[in-house]
Order: structure tokens, then C-alpha cells, then sequence
């Protein structure tokens, strides 16, 4: 698993602002992302539009 390796360069990097609530800040985007590529991957026709929620109201 990577959240290790990831948790340790975090903490390297960073240091003392390497807090709890930074961690888990990390730790909800990594497993967000994690879960979005398990929907890709068990999508594989899937068309996402990546834009949608990036466009100006």
C-alpha cells in the first residue's frame, strides 16, 4: 500500500506542519482518489468530464 510511503515523505517534507489534522486531510484525499480509480477501473467505458465542475458560473 502506498499511504505509508506517502504519510512518511509527507512528514519528512514538511515537518512540524506535519499536524494530525494535516494528516488526516491527506489521508481523505488519498483514499478519495484511491476510490475514484477503483470506479475507473472497474468502469473502464466510463466517460468522465472533468470539467464539469470546473466551469464558471
Amino acid at each position: 500500500k502506498m499511504w505509508p510511503s506517502l504519510q512518511h515523505g509527507l512528514s519528512t517534507v514538511l515537518g512540524k506542519g506535519y499536524t494530525k489534522s494535516v494528516s488526516r486531510a491527506w489521508r481523505r484525499l488519498y483514499s478519495y482518489i484511491c476510490l475514484q480509480m477503483k470506479i475507473g477501473m472497474d468502469n473502464p467505458d466510463l466517460i468522465v468530464d472533468i470539467y464539469d465542475d470546473l466551469s464558471e458560473s
